[in-house]
């Protein structure tokens, strides 16, 4: 879309998503990140409600998220950062499942000593989530 791929490369230590490599990208995430503040001036100049101003905003967000997947879905990765990032995603899965877990433990022991059981759902939605998207990705690649 906008972005280089040249100009970024993978984010390793912080995170997801991506990282200036150069002048270009630091001046592209400065740009985009401007933006956002020129548009909602604008848009408070202009005198729109709260509600357009959301939308507006909204769409400017979904094409700064849009134009990042972009740009990292097409930077280059030989094989051993594939891997690399396989293990640290596979790592961050094992901890993340661990920890809501250890959540739906703790609120179901909680809830059941004062009385009534309640289990957030969205933790148990995250879960079974889990647990669905791994089962359909194996079967997916089963024959790949």
């Amino acid at each position: 879309m906008l972005g280089n791929p040249r100009w970024f490369k993978r984010r390793r230590y912080t995170g997801w998503g991506i990282t200036p490599n150069c002048w270009q990208g630091w001046l592209y995430i400065t740009c985009l990140l401007s933006s956002i503040f020129i548009v909602y001036g604008i848009s408070n100049w202009l005198g729109l409600d709260a509600k357009h101003q959301l939308i507006v905003m909204g769409i400017l967000l979904i094409l700064i998220v849009a134009d990042s997947l972009d740009i990292a879905i097409k930077i280059n990765k030989d094989e051993r950062e594939t891997q690399h990032e396989a293990i640290a995603e596979r790592n961050v899965t094992w901890y993340m499942s661990f920890v809501l877990t250890m959540g739906i433990l703790y609120q179901a022991i909680t809830s059941a000593l004062q009385g009534s059981l309640f289990i957030n759902p969205f933790i148990i939605a995250a879960i079974f989530g889990g647990v669905i998207v791994k089962a359909a990705t194996n079967w997916y690649l089963i024959d790949k």
